[in-house]
């Protein structure tokens, strides 16, 4: 339960919105909207447990868990390569896009 609401919360909103302030097509609303949208799939999800744990198997479990694994590794190292190339940018090491 603490990862679901601690630290993965904060650095995927400051993720988000670091990649806001660079786009165009993605206003401020779309990361309240994802907050929202991530809240009612982890709420269906701890909802409905027990059948999913029977539809999947515990195969299946061990196969998600490592592909979310996965998921969130390439998260984590996609916002910290973001961020050294946003602060290589900001101290004037490699020059700015």
């Amino acid at each position: 339960m603490p990862i679901m609401v601690g630290p993965g919360v904060i650095a995927t909103i400051l993720g988000m919105a670091s990649m806001v302030k660079k786009s165009q097509y993605l206003p401020f609303s779309g990361i309240p909207l994802a907050i929202v949208a991530t809240m009612l799939l982890t709420y269906l999800s701890l909802v409905n447990a027990s059948k999913l744990t029977r539809w999947f198997g515990q195969k299946g479990i061990d196969a998600a868990s490592r592909i979310v694994g996965f998921f969130v590794a390439a998260m984590g190292m996609g916002l910290i390569f973001h961020g050294v190339v946003e602060a290589l940018h900001t101290y004037g090491i490699i020059a700015a896009r």
